[in-house]
């Protein structure tokens, strides 16, 4: 049984997605680098001692929505039931998706720009340790074990094509200004993509 939360823990919980909510909205007209943890503070209306009670900075505020997906794998995911491994990869997947979508083109550009830069402290995209590339791929096992994905496919290369396709729509909408729907674009391509994968791979490599 789910324990209840306390009215503190709720109204901990309430001020950090404030604090955050209200970051956002700065870094929607602002780059992260101009931006400061005062700004923020007065936006959210507490103080630097509450700001950093909940982040150490503001990078990692700026960041949470990849822990918060992790979080997601590793808590509401895990008790939600599937038909099948592939309905449950679209559902990891359009949830990634729509973390991008909340929080719009231009904050998403800035993190594949810092993500681009290569630097150690942020590896999100391509650290193989987080709770959801460790889901994604035992999906993409348990999809060739059980025959819904052709067994000349391995997990790593269904698990790599996946994620490329998600970071490859989330640039296409960050780049274009989200002038087309996030969610309903990556539900489309990503139902032919998991399609393709019930064939040998041999049909589609050049003989």
């Amino acid at each position: 049984m789910k324990k209840e939360l306390t009215n503190r823990q709720r109204q901990a919980i309430e001020t950090k997605e404030h604090i955050r909510e209200s970051a956002w909205e700065l870094f929607q007209s602002a780059d992260i680098e101009q931006v400061t943890i005062a700004q923020i503070c007065a936006a959210a209306h507490v103080s630097a001692g509450n700001f950093y009670h909940y982040y150490h900075s503001k990078e990692e505020l700026f960041f949470e929505n990849y822990p918060l997906l992790d979080e997601y794998v590793s808590n509401e995911f895990q008790a939600k039931s599937f038909k099948s491994n592939v309905d449950a990869i679209k559902d990891l997947i359009c949830h990634e998706v729509a973390g991008a979508g909340r929080i719009g083109p231009h904050i998403l550009a800035q993190m594949l720009r810092i993500q681009l830069k290569q630097d150690e402290r942020y590896p999100y995209m391509i650290d193989d340790s987080r709770p959801f590339h460790i889901c994604l791929k035992g999906l993409a096992q348990a999809g060739i074990d059980e025959g819904e994905f052709h067994p000349s496919y391995t997990a790593e290369e269904i698990t790599g094509t996946i994620l490329r396709l998600s970071r490859g729509i989330g640039f296409d909408w960050a780049i274009r200004n989200g002038t087309y729907p996030i969610n309903q674009q990556v539900e489309n391509d990503l139902d032919l993509l998991l399609r393709s994968f019930a064939f040998p791979k041999s049909i589609f490599e050049n003989s």
